[in-house]
Formats: structure tokens, C-alpha cells, sequence
């Protein structure tokens, strides 16, 4: 009986060796791991990229631009006409005039806080949008399909882009070849006043010329297409900057 055990047990031992051996050759692959050589690769993964470029433009609380609550661009920005007030906080010195370089209630759409429980510095998401559009234009899409997808993030750039130069003046937009190389630290300074709106009236022609008409209703196949920028957007924004800041507008394009 100990005979039979004992080369039980070696049998045992000699199969486990021998599948130690055949694994010596495997290499550990982490499917959850998202780099350049994996990501995007296909046009659901291009889809994905651009739908996070509407991402800050939403009307959420937490993390939205357009938030309807005292955390929104439309409260603070009303806060400092007399349309709207507040007694504390953001809205009091919106209502008051009172604000610095350092009130970040204030500069936390342009610049993240220095603390880990706000979120904030959209400057950051027109960089994203930036990246995405290399991803878009480095993808093996058809032609017709890049300019659809690129005429949406532009849009989306261009969007963010007034609003933080209507609150903030010309703003710091970093090329291409600078964010490719993030280790790489760059001053860089603002746009002047001609390149900032250039830049936005840039991206709302683009889009304009490429997107469609009207996004297609919910009731449509495509129902994915619902609340997605279209053509009337770009038009009815760039109508809307020359009318709200005609002066600014005009005075940029006559320096």
C-alpha cells in the first residue's frame, strides 16, 4: 500500500513539473489594459473618443459646464449683470465684482482645483479634443466617416473654446506636437485676441460644412444620432458669438 502511494505520488509530481515546463513559454496578457497599440482600433472605439468629448459640455452638477445650479457658466455669468445673486460663495463675489487670479470658485472652469474633491479645468478638454481628432485622423476610416466624426469634436472644441474665452479672454491652447509629448515641459503662451477667434471660427466652419442638417430623431433607426451635433448648431453658435460680442468680435478682426 505505501508502494502504490509512493508512486502515487511520484507520478503525481513528475506531471505537475511537466506542466510547469510547457507553461514556461506563456507570456501574461491583461485584456483590461487600454494603451496606444490596443486602443482605438476599430470605429466603435473611435465613437467612444468622440462621444467624451461631449462629456464636460453637459448639464451635470458635478462636472458639467452647463449645471442649471450655482456651479453652472449661465449662474455665474448672470451673477456678475444683476440678473441673478447670491450671498455666499461663487455667486456673492460674481454679484460683487470681488473675485482675483486666486478665487478659484471662480477660475475652476478654466484651472482644476487644488484639492482632489472638485472637479474642473475645462482649459484641459479642449487638449482632449485635440487628441482625439489625431486619433480620428491616424484611424483606418473611410474618408467620409473621419470628417463626420472630426466635424463633431470640432464642434465640441469650438463650443467649450467661446465659452471659456467669452469668461476668461484668449485662452492657452497647446498644438499637437506638444501634448504627443507630455513629459516634455513647455511654456506656452496665451493666443492673441485674432488667433483665439480664428481658432473657434476655424472649427465651426469645419463642422458646419460636415455634420448634418438636424440630428436625426430618437423615433429613427439610428437612434444614437439623437442630441449629437448637427450643421444648425455650428451656424446658430457662430450667429450667437457675433451677436453677443459683436464689439469684441469686430474689434479682434480689425487689429
Amino acid at each position: 500500500m505505501k508502494r502504490l502511494k509512493f508512486i502515487y505520488v511520484v507520478l503525481l509530481g513528475a506531471a505537475c513539473m511537466g506542466m510547469l515546463n510547457g507553461c514556461a513559454d506563456l507570456e501574461p496578457v491583461d485584456y483590461s489594459e487600454i494603451n496606444p497599440k490596443n486602443f482605438p482600433k476599430s470605429e466603435s472605439d473611435i465613437e467612444a473618443l468622440v462621444i467624451s468629448c461631449y462629456y464636460p459640455i453637459r448639464g451635470d452638477w458635478w462636472d458639467g459646464i452647463f449645471t442649471p445650479s450655482e456651479r453652472g457658466v449661465m449662474f455665474i455669468n448672470d451673477c456678475t449683470t444683476g440678473i441673478l445673486t447670491g450671498t455666499f460663495g461663487a455667486q456673492k463675489m460674481a454679484s460683487e465684482l470681488n473675485f482675483f487670479p486666486d478665487s478659484e470658485e471662480i477660475t475652476w472652469f478654466y484651472y482644476t482645483r487644488n484639492t482632489t474633491d472638485y472637479s474642473g479645468g475645462y482649459a484641459n478638454k479642449i487638449s482632449r479634443c485635440t487628441l482625439v481628432l489625431d486619433d480620428i485622423a491616424n484611424s483606418s476610416l473611410s474618408e467620409s466617416k473621419k470628417k463626420v466624426y472630426e466635424a463633431e469634436v470640432r464642434c465640441a472644441r469650438a463650443f467649450l473654446s467661446y465659452v471659456l474665452y467669452d469668461m476668461y479672454g484668449p485662452l492657452v491652447i497647446a498644438p499637437l506636437e506638444v501634448l504627443k509629448n507630455p513629459l516634455q515641459e513647455q511654456a506656452l503662451p496665451r493666443l492673441s485676441g485674432e488667433e483665439m477667434i480664428k481658432f473657434i471660427e476655424d472649427d465651426l466652419l469645419f463642422a458646419s460644412e460636415h455634420l448634418p442638417i438636424l440630428a436625426r430623431k430618437s423615433t429613427d433607426a439610428s437612434a444614437r444620432d439623437w442630441q449629437r451635433f448637427s450643421s444648425s448648431v455650428c451656424i446658430c453658435t457662430k450667429h450667437l458669438q457675433t451677436r453677443t460680442t459683436s464689439t469684441r468680435w469686430r474689434h479682434w478682426h480689425a487689429s
